[in-house]
């Protein structure tokens, strides 16, 4: 019988010697590739947290937001549109683009609305919570409430409002008490909804000097 040791102690020597020395073959890792980080992605390490869509547009060259009524905190209340991230989203411009895709009874599609504001910078409002300042096209409130009902579809009514009416509220309603349910300010009579109160979080985010107002100050006033 023939012996096969020594071919195969041979084959062993010589992958010894061109192997000596040379370390393992490196294989790239795509996750580590350069390139810009979105603040509060995943990719950062960071918990993707709430985001959202501040949405306005321009009514005879005069600024006006949109905002929609849902219960908060267990009654109705008037916000914008900002929600959790659900699994898989990595970008805060996914976030606020589905949040304002399902709140609008998808009005606005969200994949166009993700392109437009991942060339966006947004505002962290505190808690890396991020808020999008964002021209949309002007779509009645009658024909947003008239939309079917999707999943998630939070908002019940809906009402566009001139930005300085808004803003002007939200001043007026401003003491020397931290913002709370009891300190907040009031949509005009004519949003018809269950009622005028818009939710404290937004009148803060929204109070002289904050980030949010500073931006929507630069975008809005002349």
């Amino acid at each position: 019988m023939p012996n096969l040791l020594s071919p195969m102690v041979a084959l062993m020597a010589v992958a010894f010697l061109f192997g000596c020395g040379q370390s393992a073959p490196v294989v790239p890792d795509d996750s580590q590739a350069a390139g810009p980080v979105a603040p509060g992605s995943a990719e950062e390490g960071v918990s993707l947290k709430p985001s959202g869509v501040f949405a306005y547009t321009f009514i005879n060259r005069a600024p006006w937001v949109l905002i929609g009524e849902e219960k908060r905190d267990g009654e109705y209340q008037w916000a914008d549109f900002v929600g959790r991230a659900e699994p898989g989203e990595r970008h805060p411009a996914e976030v606020a683009a589905r949040e304002l895709w399902q709140e609008t009874g998808h009005a606005y599609d969200r994949k166009t609305t993700e392109g437009e504001l991942r060339e966006l910078e947004p505002v962290d409002v505190g808690n890396n919570v991020f808020i999008y300042a964002l021209e949309v096209q002007y779509r009645d409130a009658d024909d947003l409430e008239s939309r079917d009902r999707v999943p998630f579809h939070e908002k019940e009514r809906y009402c566009w409002i001139p930005y300085s009416e808004l803003t002007e509220s939200i001043d007026d309603s401003k003491n020397d008490q931290p913002r709370s349910q009891d300190n907040t300010a009031h949509v005009p009579t004519r949003c018809e909804g269950e009622s005028t109160k818009i939710w404290y979080v937004v009148a803060r985010n929204l109070d002289v000097g904050k980030p949010l107002r500073e931006r929507l100050d630069s975008l809005l006033l002349p």
